[in-house]
């Protein structure tokens, strides 16, 4: 992330394979790099173990608290899509769901929310954006990090 954002402090806390509980069972580790501004996604791992949607929503509000308490300004993402012919048509439709559950959420909060639109699209991940189906490939970086400018641009520190 330093790379796509050099004149911004960028510090990445996600962690590969992370469920919305495990980003609240290390909060604190989270908080304590004191960003300005959180941008988080997570959920996909969450849908692949058959979290409910509503379970997910719940601790997604619990992780908005938590770093809103620490004063940090939350921005939330659309949960990135997974290739159809790979993650199935019930994946895709769940991570659909769960998109717009987030969006009501955190527009009801006042928050901003980023709709990651062709990385987010409701008939799952292009295959220009993927080398596997899930995982993002360079071109699915880029775009990523084009939204997340068009978005919100570039100026203070940002955690993501």
């Amino acid at each position: 992330w330093s790379d796509f954002f050099p004149s911004l402090k960028v510090s990445n806390r996600g962690v590969g394979g992370d469920k919305t509980s495990d980003i609240l069972r290390r909060l604190d580790s989270i908080v304590s790099v004191k960003a300005d501004e959180a941008l988080i996604m997570v959920g996909i791992n969450d849908i692949y173990e058959g979290v409910a949607t509503s379970k997910i929503i719940d601790n997604y509000e619990l992780i908005i608290d938590g770093l809103a308490n620490h004063e940090m300004s939350v921005i939330v993402q659309s949960t990135i899509q997974c290739q159809l012919e790979i993650c199935g048509a019930e994946r895709v439709s769940k991570l659909n769901e769960l998109n717009n559950e987030l969006e009501r959420l955190v527009l009801s909060r006042g928050l901003k929310f980023i709709w990651l639109k062709k990385l987010s699209n409701k008939n799952g991940l292009a295959s220009a954006y993927t080398y596997d189906g899930v995982h993002l490939n360079a071109n699915g970086y880029l775009e990523w990090v084009r939204q997340i400018n068009q978005a919100i641009g570039s100026g203070t520190k940002r955690t993501q």
